[in-house]
């Protein structure tokens, strides 16, 4: 082949590929984005919102504006006294769509943040429905939001002095559908003191007093708007507000989230999600400058157009699209088989060039072939793998039904801790009722805040019965348990397993906790089980309740260690009452192994034993059962001694041992989402599948590869003769 035509080839070689892979590309499918739950959700809280807004208006004789043809209600009108500057109408209603709460939370996401991180806003009063957005999605995803708010709006904007965008935050605050109110009230616009408001600029005696009527207002709701002396008063004031902040948004183009130089860099750097990058930073420069500079993620909200344009929201619709319909809320999925074909093409048209190719040695090529072989085995492996694909299990069906009635009993149980004046924990961000307090009588270790938060999904109740299925367990089969208090909600999770398969089931409660766990000593772990025992959920009640921590008798509660005498009396009072319930505590007297050796002879002969959290019975008093690993232990044979516990023992004994404590590296091992920010769906983790691969394609490619390289020797010791 002549030096022009080889070239032709490679150049046409690389066309097919590219336009191929520009096909690959066009053509891959849109997959919902696994927290397009979330997104929804934060849009339905927005779309709620503007119509308390929108009623709220009405009450107070705001009219709607005439140029409002989508009737979200967020939409100003084209002059008034709060009014700063002009504005685009298309940008200001497109800005009122409750998408826009979605496209919030997927920013968040992508920015890496999870419940109770914290998050600085800067809102101005220009895009009502763009600072709704935020905080919708705050609130969906279970962030702690610090939030300054401005008066002063830009036309269509939040700019009816009789109801200002303050006062719309404060409505829906009193309803209940946000959970804070701003840090901050600022009047906006210049100096942010609203120096050029209408008002002031047009100096109407009649608009001049709408103004300070509003400032009244705000005054007597709490929202009194900050005296600003200066923009570097302004910048440090708010970052005192916001103190350490994982993401900053600026909602509107204020200065002081622009900066107030004519060449700010943020106008250069896009909207939507940026990441954080070296910028100049000088006396005009503003939040969003100076966070990114930091190396904190902003998320920019101010070109309503490009916004729609990168996320897929229709830009100026007729009518409001419906939620969990636009783009956004999909992410695309390419077609591993055609990405295989294509390398495959690739490796094929290149060896079919350099086989045509004498101009090289035989040596040089044989490298080159044995190189594009490795190279296309490796594809190869790759692409099965990507296109191996989740098979449900096929007891997943009883996984769900155990995760349901988990549910269930998660609902008693926080009615009834209500009902008994425990108010949820600030912690618990899933505000599912599990989670204990940092601190108190019957508290015996520390333990991870987001572990325990973790440990209340109704997953883990799914994940007991794929572990105890793998265990060769059976309907009818007699199992044990040792429940510490530090997890309650595995602990009823197993106990939700054994009702849906069918089990016999014996075991021990222990009342001692590690913090955040079921440590309020009004409301403890058996009395749980004893409530949704009583509400027909489950049918067995522990054969021994004690006092757990160390010796099992709660040495090593506070209450005894600190040696206070009402946290004292607090524990009496509640070992009198677990008596009177029926659940009295037990006591060994004789020492740990005869502790461990009742609990054995009480559960008699059993198919499997499960242990939830490290209390001693259960993990002994050595650190031999910290090697085990977690979930359903492989078999081992430890040397027993009279300090072994219960998983040692019964591993020696060959008995398949499940041991739930590390929950950070259960959750990693089988799909289960760890501290996620909201509750997933029962069924959608990938604790409910596994993963199948195409093993004949295994077979072929490995076969290929082998006649490959087969051949390319035979074709070189050809050549060399």
């Amino acid at each position: 082949m002549s030096g022009k035509r080889r070239l032709m080839a490679w150049a046409c070689l690389a066309l097919a590929l590219l336009l191929g892979g520009a096909a690959i590309l066009w053509t891959g499918q849109h997959r919902r984005l696994p927290y397009a739950d979330r997104m929804e959700a934060a849009a339905r809280l927005h779309e709620r919102a503007a119509s308390l807004i929108r009623a709220e208006k009405a009450r107070r004789g705001v009219a709607l504006a005439a140029e409002d043809t989508l009737g979200i209600g967020l939409l100003g009108c084209d002059f008034s006294a709060i009014m700063t500057t002009a504005a685009g109408l298309e940008e200001k209603r497109t800005a009122q769509l409750p998408d826009f709460a979605a496209l919030c939370v997927r920013y968040f996401t992508e920015a890496g943040l999870k419940a109770g991180d914290p998050v600085g806003a800067n809102f101005s009063g220009s895009y009502p429905g763009l600072n709704l957005a935020v905080l919708c999605a705050a609130e969906a995803m279970g962030l702690d939001l610090r939030y300054s708010a401005s008066v002063g709006s830009s036309k269509y904007g939040a700019n009816n002095p009789e109801y200002s965008f303050p006062e719309m935050v404060k409505t829906l605050f009193d309803a209940g559908l946000l959970s804070r109110l701003p840090v901050l009230v600022t009047m906006g616009g210049a100096g942010d003191m609203g120096r050029n408001m209408m008002a002031y600029v047009m100096e109407e005696d009649e608009d001049i007093a709408a103004v300070e009527a509003l400032k009244a207002r705000l005054i007597e709701a709490g929202l009194a708007p900050a005296v600003i002396d200066s923009f570097a008063q302004d910048i440090e004031l708010h970052e005192q507000l916001y103190g350490n902040i994982r993401a900053f948004v600026n909602a509107g183009g204020n200065s002081l989230g622009l900066g107030h130089a004519e060449n700010t860099a943020i106008l250069t750097l896009g909207s939507g999600l940026l990441t954080p990058q070296r910028l100049e930073i000088d006396s005009t420069s503003g939040l969003t400058e100076r966070y990114l500079t930091q190396g904190i993620p902003a998320i920019h909200l101010l070109n309503v157009r490009a916004l729609c344009a990168e996320s897929g929201i229709p830009f100026d619709p007729k009518t409001a699209p419906k939620i969990g319909t636009a783009a956004m809320y999909y992410g695309k999925n390419i077609s591993i088989p055609a990405v295989v074909a294509w390398a495959l093409v690739a490796v094929a048209g290149s060896t079919i060039l350099l086989l045509s190719d004498r101009r090289g040695s035989v040596q040089r090529r044989r490298l080159v072939l044995h190189g594009l072989v490795a190279a296309l085995l490796a594809v190869s492996v790759l692409g099965i793998y990507l296109a191996g694909h989740r098979v449900r299990l096929p007891y997943a069906d009883e996984m769900e039904a155990a995760a349901r009635l988990h549910r269930q009993v998660t609902n008693a149980v926080r009615t009834e801790r209500l009902r008994r004046g425990y108010d949820l924990a600030p912690e618990d961000t899933l505000g599912l009722g599990f989670m204990g307090t940092r601190i108190s009588p019957i508290t015996t270790s520390l333990g991870s805040e987001e572990a325990k938060r973790t440990a209340q999904l109704s997953d883990f109740a799914a994940l007991a019965v794929r572990y105890l299925h793998e265990a060769g367990v059976r309907s009818g089969d007699r199992i044990g348990a040792c429940f510490s208090a530090s997890f309650p909600g595995i602990d009823l999770g197993v106990l939700c397993a054994a009702e849906v398969m069918g089990l016999e089931i014996s075991y021990s409660v222990s009342v001692g906790s590690s913090n955040f766990g079921a440590n309020l000593p009004g409301y403890v772990l058996p009395e749980m089980i004893l409530t949704a025992h009583e509400a027909g959920l489950l049918s067995t009640l522990p054969e021994i309740v004690t006092m757990g921590g160390d010796g099992d008798a709660g040495e090593n509660m506070l209450a005894y260690l600190l040696e206070d005498e009402d946290d004292i009396r607090e524990v009496a009072a509640m070992q009198t009452r677990l008596a009177a319930e029926g659940l009295p505590l037990t006591v060994y007297a004789e020492g740990y192994e005869a502790d461990v050796l009742d609990r054995m002879a009480r559960m008699g002969d059993i198919a499997a034993f499960v242990n939830v959290g490290g209390n001693i019975l259960g993990m002994g008093d050595t650190d031999a059962a910290v090697s085990f690993g977690q979930g359903l232990l492989p078999e081992a044979d430890p040397r027993i001694t009279p300090k072994s516990g219960l998983v040692e023992r019964y591993l020696s004994q060959g008995v398949p041992t499940i041991h739930f404590l590390n929950i950070k590296q259960l959750c990693a091992e089988t799909g289960i989402p760890y501290d996620p920010s909201a509750v997933p769906e029962v069924g959608t983790s990938g604790v409910y599948f596994s993963r199948s691969y195409a093993r004949p394609a295994i077979v072929a490619s490995l076969l290929l590869a082998l006649g490959a390289t087969v051949a390319i020797e035979v074709w070189a010791k050809r050549k060399a003769r």
